[in-house]
């Protein structure tokens, strides 16, 4: 795995933003694990003012949910 760290929550947002866009334009078929939340939301605001296009690819949507109690 490559870390890669960037100065600003800015850059971080768009790199990560452009990434995951570059993956579905290279393969419009590609499989995600995406971070659900308030995680990754800047990141999908950026995804849908690029109007990307989701609909041909499969999702996970992922979560922390390690020492909650069930009824939570």
């Amino acid at each position: 795995m490559e870390v890669i760290i960037r100065p600003t929550e800015i850059d971080a947002t768009m790199l990560t933003a452009k990434l995951i866009s570059d993956k579905i334009k290279c393969k419009h078929n590609a499989v995600l694990g995406l971070a659900t939340g308030r995680t990754m939301e800047q990141v999908y605001d950026e995804l849908v003012k690029m109007n990307i296009d989701f609909s041909g690819c499969i999702t996970f949507n992922l979560d922390e949910y390690i020492g909650l109690p069930p009824e939570n």
